[in-house]
């Protein structure tokens, strides 16, 4: 069975067709455009619709499509003067009237024109429901002897070859097997992925939440949600009525990012987020299973040592990643039920367990467990410092300097927690230990993060000494990973403007661990702008969690 939709010109609905139509593009009279046009494919240009448009609409071979202009934003022009009366542009640059001259004025002019023009655009290729009106068809094709779904979608681009821009259309798929467990895309395809394996889910879930948000119009994503759970009833068995009331109570999971865990494990789809994360896979944990089983949550929770409770069910359904959360709690030494549901019903704290380095927490909570008990220990570790990333790193200190680590300093780390004044105190015994300089030996693929983008400059500390220097500069203890740096475990990063310490980054392979300014602040939007061009230029990600 196949439907077709096509967007109504000048609407954000889209209206279904019987057929597939052949495309009549329009464009609509504005106040740039001084009469409504329609795009003749014989003669490749533009014309007047006239009557032309009422006949080519009347024989119904043609659906109409309302083609918009490219924004296209202007470059300001720069000029550099000494000012007596000045305006001051958007990006901080000076304009000073009294020095133009005629040349000069006719730039600007002209540029205020083009920008507003730009600014016009914009706001009129979008819809009332912020999708491009660019993305004018969809085509939803449901095959139930083969369990599949396939999802067109039709856009325009510009030829941007011919003096005026004319009108091309694009096409994209989004294809799911239900009987296979398996999906595909066409923007996909187009990616070279053979030399990064480790992005391929991260890729593949920003391809599909890339397809729904920028093509399909908002009415139409539950539509096609509820489509494909009749394919999800006819693999599984289960009551259509029931898997849509499922749904209905909780519309955050009506999307495509569902429809593709669906795919994977329809009986547990939520379970497919654990079994594709970071945290699932450094346990190396062989856990096979059949996509046909609907006992499959069990038995993940038999292989995980998870108690399979009324509770954990609950807390699984609203957070799938709590049951990563309860393997890092038993881990660490706890074995009271109540003290995980305390961290499983608490986002907060379920972050904070599952960010921290895990040998060293562990290290912490049963060295503390062995002096003071669970409950204890439980509450030392919640309490304290209130930076997150503080009290991480006071414990990994914990952890790395402990024979060193005073008798009072221990004591008052156990009763009072991470404070502010623990972690200052870990963070001066770190120098002093760290302060023998050793140099650093980088592979080639932690040399390549250095890199300069504008005023920005990324780079490696080159030993021991600088690497405390760092860290006093920034407030904050990264002379504590030395060890890590040795070890290649991590890759410290840090950013400097103007010999200004500005930014400090840990990375381990590619992904983002930490990523934080001076004391341990986040960055600002300034710093984040660079940042996300440096993690598109070194294909980096952030860890789960991270933000």
């Amino acid at each position: 069975m196949t439907e077709y939709f096509y967007r109504k010109p000048g609407s954000a609905d889209f209206e279904q067709t019987d057929s597939k139509k052949s495309v009549l593009f329009i464009r609509q009279k504005n106040k740039y455009l001084k009469t409504s046009q329609y795009f003749c494919d014989e003669s490749n240009q533009w014309k007047d619709l006239d009557n032309h448009y009422d006949a080519l609409i009347a024989s119904q071979k043609y659906i109409p499509v309302e083609f918009t202009e490219e924004p296209v934003k202007p470059e300001k022009p720069v000029f550099h003067f000494n000012p007596l009366a000045t305006l001051t542009g958007e990006d901080g640059s000076v304009f000073c009237f009294e020095d133009f001259d005629a040349e000069q004025i006719s730039e600007y002019l002209n540029y205020r024109k083009k920008k507003e023009r730009y600014e016009y655009e914009k706001q009129y290729s979008l819809d009332s429901d912020g999708l491009k009106k660019d993305h004018f068809f969809v085509q939803v094709e449901m095959d139930e002897k083969n369990l599949t779904m396939k999802i067109t979608t039709q856009d325009l681009k510009r030829n941007h070859t011919q003096a005026e821009l004319l009108p091309e259309i694009k096409e994209e798929v989004l294809f799911f097997d239900v009987l296979n467990g398996k999906f595909d895309n066409t923007l996909l395809s187009k990616r070279d992925n053979k030399n990064l394996p480790e992005f391929r889910l991260y890729i593949n879930a920003m391809s599909i939440m890339f397809f729904e948000y920028r093509r399909i119009p908002k009415k139409m994503r539950v539509y096609i949600f509820e489509k494909f759970l009749w394919l999800i009833h006819l693999y599984t068995h289960i009551s259509y009525e029931s898997l849509v009331e499922r749904y209905r109570k909780d519309t955050e999971r009506q999307c495509f990012k569902e429809i593709n865990r669906l795919t994977k494990i329809p009986y547990e789809p939520s379970l497919w987020t654990v079994l594709s994360n970071r945290l699932f896979e450094v346990r190396h944990l062989n856990f096979t299973y059949e996509r046909t089983d609907p006992e499959v949550f069990k038995k993940f929770c038999i292989a995980m040592q998870i108690r399979n409770t009324k509770t954990i069910r609950k807390l699984f359904i609203k957070r799938p990643l709590s049951l990563l959360t309860y393997a890092n709690i038993r881990d660490c030494g706890f074995t009271d039920i109540n003290l995980y549901y305390r961290i499983l019903e608490n986002t907060e704290f379920s972050d904070f367990i599952d960010m921290t380095e895990n040998e060293c927490l562990a290290f912490f909570t049963k060295y503390s467990i062995g002096l003071r008990g669970e409950l204890a220990t439980m509450n030392t570790l919640l309490k304290g410092s209130q930076s997150f990333y503080e009290k991480q790193d006071s414990i990994v200190m914990f952890a790395n300097y402990f024979d060193n680590i005073p008798e009072e300093l221990r004591k008052s780390i156990l009763y009072d927690g991470f404070t502010s004044f623990n972690h200052n105190a870990l963070s001066m015994l770190s120098y002093q230990l760290e302060n023998q300089n050793v140099e650093y030996s980088y592979r080639a693929e932690q040399l390549s993060l250095c890199d300069k983008i504008e005023d920005y400059e990324f780079l490696l500390p080159e030993n021991t000494n600088m690497l405390c220097d760092i860290g006093a500069a920034m407030h904050n203890c990264v002379a504590s990973y030395n060890k890590r740096i040795l070890k290649k475990y991590s890759t410290i990063v840090y950013v400097k403007k103007s010999d200004n310490y500005e930014l400090c980054i840990e990375v381990r392979n590619n992904q983002i661990f930490q990523e934080l300014a001076k004391y341990n602040e986040e960055p600002s939007d300034e710093q984040m702008k660079i940042l996300e061009k440096w993690h598109a230029r070194h294909k980096l990600i952030y860890s789960a969690g991270s933000r």
